[in-house]
């Protein structure tokens, strides 16, 4: 599963939103999601790609997709 379907999954699974409604330009608004779901949906993330997103970076992450590209640098770089 590439890392964009990981994230995809742990949305879903964290906010009950559709999976397929999920695209790389949601944004945490389109979610809906207040600070606690944001900060459990960022857990997850680093629980499942053994990672550390600090604070400061998880603030000036606004889509899917920058987040996956955040991820992805830190994977494999």
């Amino acid at each position: 599963m590439d890392t964009i379907e990981k994230i995809k999954e742990i949305i879903a699974q964290q906010t009950g939103i559709d999976h397929d409604a999920i695209k790389a330009d949601t944004t945490i608004e389109d979610i809906m999601a207040d600070s606690l779901d944001t900060i459990e949906m960022l857990m997850a993330i680093e629980d499942s790609f053994d990672i550390d997103i600090p604070d400061e970076d998880a603030r000036t992450l606004q889509s899917v997709g920058e987040l996956c590209t955040y991820i992805d640098n830190k994977l494999f770089s």
